[in-house]
């Protein structure tokens, strides 16, 4: 047993737990042959709710986009050494993103595969509806995609102008948020028509910090987008009612996370004054989380946000089995949002068809990205 300090500035831990060795360990769980995954993917798993231990392959792409979205915004503050084994994973990584391109489009982008649709791999009786069910594409996996390929400018601006077509109030009205959320013209999770919109506030994080990262003049529904989340921040929505304003992540750690990624890299004028907020938030929820990986993001978290991190003593067997334990969810599944409506009502009211997700390499790189923005807290204000 040793203990482990994310503390202000330092993370004391034994000496393999170093930018270096995680970004080999990354480099190793990149998958190189055929099998169930595509070479260059990262492997990932789910359970149903129900059954903490039964965890089946998923191959989703998901965690192979975020993960690759992450290296790249770390990778020139490594030693030279690992930007180069930096840029050999994300060369690897994004080879398969073409088996998740919506063919009708070419610059939108799916959960699953799209050229033979599945949902819920591996699921039994769910994948009997393959065909008629299968999920549309998405702005999450889109945007975060695109960034993680380095995508042109001109198709980031076929995305932009797509999302403008479903956001609230285009077409549809929104009906399963708050009433006071309805009338805002935010961004809908989903590029389907036949789906209902539906807000998720850690998407709308990521729908803008692509707009951002793209220089990409705002639109009515990027403004009105901020303001859903000024408002679900002011009104502590998220902290309270995590799963209703974000259904597919589902929790506070993992909403702030995404707060203070955005806030952390580019002014929002509606949210730049709620930091403070933030910040208090963060540090209430450090005191109260037990899971290690959810006080790895949420130090990260206060750094982005210009604070110090927190000093919290966690004793533990920092092996990589530990940091890629299964218990950390960082984004949630359920058949409830897109099946037909007999189904999504009846598992919406039996508390059925919620899955939870998980990639052991994805949590490698969370604590790779904690190391690199505690070097650059270090390198500001010096190492305490």
């Amino acid at each position: 047993m040793i203990v482990i300090f994310l503390s202000p500035g330092r993370l004391q831990a034994q000496q393999y737990l170093s930018t270096s060795s995680l970004v080999k360990r990354i480099q190793q769980l990149q998958v190189t042959r055929d099998s169930f995954f595509s070479p260059g993917m990262f492997e990932s798993y789910r359970r149903y709710h129900k059954k903490k231990d039964a965890y089946k392959p998923d191959d989703n792409i998901f965690f192979t986009a975020i993960a690759l979205f992450a290296l790249q915004q770390l990778k020139n503050d490594l030693p030279a050494e690992q930007q180069l084994q930096v840029e050999a994973i994300v060369e690897k990584g994004v080879q398969p993103f073409n088996k998740y391109v919506r063919a009708g489009t070419g610059y939108t982008y799916n959960f699953w595969q799209t050229d033979t649709p599945v949902i819920f791999p591996n699921s039994g009786f769910l994948n009997w509806f393959n065909k008629s069910n299968s999920m549309p594409d998405d702005a999450d996996d889109t945007v975060m995609m695109l960034m993680a390929m380095q995508a042109a400018d001109s198709t980031a601006k076929k995305v932009h102008a797509l999302l403008q077509q479903h956001a609230n109030l285009y077409k549809k009205k929104i009906k399963n948020t708050f009433k006071e959320y309805r009338n805002i013209a935010a961004y809908s999770t989903w590029f389907g028509k036949k789906m209902p919109i539906d807000f998720d506030v850690c998407v709308l994080t990521n729908i803008l910090y692509f707009v951002n990262s793209y220089g990409l003049p705002w639109s009515h529904a990027d403004s009105a987008s901020a303001e859903l989340m000024r408002r679900i921040i002011v009104n502590r929505h998220y902290l309270s009612k995590a799963p209703y304003v974000s259904p597919h992540y589902n929790r506070p750690q993992v909403i702030l996370y995404h707060f203070a990624r955005l806030l952390g890299r580019y002014s929002i004028p509606a949210l730049d004054s709620l930091k403070p907020r933030l910040i208090s938030d963060a540090r209430a929820l450090l005191q109260s989380s037990t899971e290690f990986m959810d006080k790895v993001i949420l130090n990260t978290a206060l750094i982005r946000l210009g604070a110090a991190p927190e000093q919290v003593a966690i004793e533990a067997d920092l092996s990589f089995n530990y940091i890629e334990d299964t218990g950390f969810c960082f984004f949630i599944g359920d058949i409830a949002t897109y099946l037909p409506n007999f189904f999504r009502k009846f598992f919406a009211s039996t508390g059925l068809g919620k899955f939870y997700f998980y990639a052991p390499a994805y949590n490698d790189v969370l604590l790779l990205e904690y190391l690199v923005e505690q070097q650059r807290y270090d390198s500001r204000n010096g190492p305490r």
